[in-house]
């Protein structure tokens, strides 16, 4: 299995060691800051290290390696336990779904990005920055929430405890798990067998969510209690999570004939209460931090030599100066939601550095097998050491296979924004256009210079073969203008003075550096069938050929002969 791992730990060191070479290392280039978790976490709802590269330590108090997103929580014993401080002492650790390193009560230490993702803050990490430093240690205590909380007692509610291990005595249910699965409990202090009455404004209140109720939680309605909860604090766009730990110890207690939850709503001036259990939508103040992603598509390959799509690939770069989460990044030729194209996920996890190429192949053996080394990411699954794009079926259920003719490539950012965008040949897509040329077979298309994003057909240029994982930095070749030396003036005498004005040549093209390499002049068998030419290329960029002629003939207008190269065909540096 590539992905789901397991808890092979000593055993498997050797070869863990092999496959993290072929993944990005996030703790590369610039060092991370060393802060606590509660420093992390900080005082408000988002980060103050939001979008920096921190590394924290402390104990695994879970470990989620087969689900998704796929992580662990960890917490430090040495900063707080949220009561008295306000912050919270835990995080949940986003990783890749590689081999699994690590496991429940470890000691660790883990650099990684510190993002705001659906209101929870999280540490994006790859397993190779993680770092056991002992092993089988006692977990942190559980905070009480009895003591720990009053029902709107502040703005931020359960943010002092985001990411630690809670417990609760008690809870009514407010909302039944009868369609959706999941169910909200307010928390109960003071038993007391009445009416309680739920707004909009109500504080406090917690989702079970539904991978976590079994067959008998799952049963609960309006106005039954729940007792002995234990779980990670935990928070998304509608509220905050009672992520359970142990959902079969959870104790269920059938509500009374004379309790009700009454949905406070204005009728009359007077509160009702509804004949079935109410449905209490809860209307959360605030709304998701999106993050700036700032990320450019730098080449496609849509037309390879051989077997379509497997030869196919496209190219992502990262031209800001802090490293991005790939988590939500999605790619694929899909321009509108529903659509019948394709449009895929990166794997949660994964990180793209500061100025870092990365590569998605259709199949990572087709590409290796022409290029010699495997894409960071492939779309179908074809090796086990390369991660795999997941299908975003909220957009689009099909492949991504980009057409010879025509078609587009676009990037989404994890709230589905357009981040770049592309189209060529005979596309249509009204946000590009007009469309760039569609390239010729084992022809790319190419940004060039790499960085230049004004969303036009001059952005980009055809390029033989493509480069892969590499960007051309050179700056395009200037037009050179010469521009001679005024010469002095003659002044001849008796005769009025004279000026001669300098004459200034016309602009000078671009210069082409190009060498005959090798000739065969005198083939033996038929001649000329059996002549040719070789020419080399000596730059560290590639020449255009485009109006490079070739030929015997020295003078315009000789008997002899003069070719013309084929507009849009290049010469890669070396290349001959």
């Amino acid at each position: 299995m590539k992905t789901n791992g397991g808890y092979i730990r000593k055993a498997c060191s050797c070869f863990l060691g092999f496959v993290m070479a072929s993944f990005i290392c996030v703790g590369c280039g610039k060092s991370p800051h060393r802060i606590s978790i509660c420093d992390l976490q900080g005082e408000g709802e988002i980060s103050p290290y939001f979008g920096q590269k921190v590394e924290i330590s402390g104990i695994i108090t879970a470990d989620y390696e087969n689900q998704s997103p796929a992580g662990f929580f960890i917490q430090d014993n040495v900063c707080s336990d949220g009561i008295e401080t306000g912050i919270s002492s835990g995080v949940f650790v986003l990783t890749s779904r590689g081999l699994d390193q690590v496991s429940q009560g470890d000691e660790v230490s883990v650099s990684g990005i510190v993002v705001e993702f659906s209101r929870e803050t999280m540490l994006v990490t790859r397993e190779d920055s993680i770092q056991i430093i002992s092993v089988t240690n006692p977990l942190p205590d559980l905070i009480n929430l009895d003591t720990g909380i009053l029902i709107g007692v502040n703005s931020t509610e359960y943010e002092p405890w985001e990411g630690m291990r809670v417990s609760l005595h008690s809870a009514v249910v407010v909302e039944s798990a009868a369609e959706q699965g999941s169910f909200l409990v307010l928390p109960n202090f003071n038993r007391i067998d009445s009416q309680i009455h739920i707004t909009a404004e109500t504080k406090g209140i917690l989702r079970i969510i539904q991978d976590q109720t079994n067959l008998r939680l799952s049963s609960v309605v309006v106005g039954d209690y729940v007792h002995d909860l234990k779980g990670l604090v935990r928070q998304d766009h509608d509220g905050y999570i009672l992520y359970l730990i142990e959902p079969e110890s959870v104790v269920l207690e059938k509500s009374k004939d004379s309790f009700g939850v009454i949905l406070s709503e204005e009728k009359s001036g007077k509160n009702y209460t509804p004949t079935t259990s109410p449905t209490i939508n809860i209307t959360l103040t605030g709304t998701p931090t999106p993050y700036p992603v700032d990320l450019l598509i730098t080449e496609l390959l849509p037309n390879p030599k051989g077997t379509e799509p497997d030869g196919e690939w496209i190219e992502i770069y990262n031209p800001g100066a802090n490293a991005l989460p790939l988590t939500g990044i999605k790619i694929g030729d899909e321009t509108t939601s529903g659509g019948k194209e394709g449009m895929f996920r990166f794997p949660d996890g994964y990180i793209i550095e500061a100025r870092e190429v990365l590569v998605i192949g259709h199949k990572a053996v087709t590409f290796r097998s022409v290029y010699g080394f495997n894409p960071d990411f492939e779309f179908e699954d074809s090796d086990y050491l390369v991660p795999d794009l997941i299908p975003y079926l909220d957009w689009s259920g099909n492949s991504v296979q980009f057409s010879n003719g025509g078609d587009e490539a676009l990037l989404l950012d994890p709230w589905d924004n357009i981040i770049d965008q592309v189209s060529y040949g005979d596309s249509e897509y009204s946000a590009f256009q007009k469309p760039v040329a569609a390239p010729k077979e084992g022809h790319t298309l190419e940004r060039y210079p790499p960085e230049q994003d004004k969303n036009q057909a001059g952005d980009w240029r055809e390029r033989v073969g493509g480069s892969p994982g590499r960007l051309d930095q050179t700056l395009p070749t200037p037009v050179i203008i010469s521009t001679p030396s005024p010469q002095p003036t003659a002044t001849l005498s008796p005769s009025p003075s004279m000026t001669y004005t300098p004459v200034i040549p016309s602009i000078t093209p671009a210069p082409i550096w190009l060498l005959i390499n090798e000739i065969m002049a005198n083939p033996a068998g038929a001649e000329p069938e059996g002549e040719w030419i070789e020419i080399l290329n000596p730059n560290n960029e590639p020449m255009p050929l485009t109006s490079v002629k070739i030929g015997d003939t020295v003078h315009p207008g000789d008997p002899e002969g003069m070719l013309l190269f084929p507009d849009g065909d290049m010469i890669e540096p070396g290349g001959g």
